[in-house]
């Protein structure tokens, strides 16, 4: 099968001029080889499944990232969280799916209550547990240690015991992670777990949270307590 071009026109999107540093900033025509290997055209195998296999159904725009670090602004993008594939809409509105190898960072712009909202999708960390290079972390802090959290999403078959139907659906899993030195760890909504990984600062972290009403429970108290850490 012979490759097929697909060139892509992209104007910069006025929002992420806040985010200059991550963006490519000449607005300039670029070229996405497009074959099997490595991009194609998407066809939904999950139309009898309830639930969406997307981090957000619906098309947003965003940035992708490729890993030779060329990116392409002002797409229409959604990220499958169960293959872990980036799709677009190229300019006849086909959507398609290129490879996890070839992406880098996805950034999704979206609004939420009238808020303007930047998601930050990277791979390429170090494999650990069932993760591996291609997945997707959403980063939820950055410093000397970031905060990522995986979200991936799976069929689960649901059978009900009274009228014996059967039905499928889609689970999403989330988990954990703090990046630091080249290492990747696990992460548990834990207090033995959250303190474990931010060794020699114990004290300080369980003061913080007692002192500020935080639970080691709470994801977005996580945050927090990993944005603390980074001042220490």
């Amino acid at each position: 099968m012979y490759p097929k071009i697909i060139t892509i026109a992209f104007s910069i999107f006025s929002y992420f001029i806040t985010y200059a540093q991550a963006f490519d900033q000449n607005d300039r025509q670029k070229t996405i080889n497009v074959t099997d290997a490595d991009g194609k055209p998407f066809v939904n195998p999950a139309l009898n499944i309830a639930g969406t296999q997307f981090f957000i159904d619906d098309w947003k725009y965003g940035s992708i990232k490729m890993l030779n670090n060329f990116v392409y602004n002002n797409v229409s993008v959604r990220l499958n969280l169960q293959t872990q594939e980036v799709h677009f809409l190229n300019p006849n509105k086909t959507e398609m799916a290129v490879s996890p190898e070839l992406v880098k960072e996805l950034f999704i712009y979206d609004k939420i209550d009238g808020q303007d909202t930047l998601y930050d999708f990277q791979c390429g960390f170090p494999a650990v547990e069932k993760q591996t290079e291609k997945d997707f972390y959403l980063v939820l802090s950055s410093g000397k240690v970031k905060l990522l959290k995986s979200i991936k999403k799976e069929i689960t078959q649901l059978r009900d015991n009274l009228s014996g139907e059967e039905k499928r659906e889609f689970t999403t899993y989330e988990n954990y992670f703090l990046f630091a030195d080249n290492m990747l760890q696990p992460v548990k909504l834990k207090k033995e777990s959250i303190l474990q990984s931010m060794h020699g600062h114990e004290d300080k972290i369980d003061a913080f949270v007692k002192s500020n009403k935080l639970s080691y429970k709470s994801p977005r108290d996580l945050k927090k307590i990993v944005e603390y850490y980074n001042l220490l």
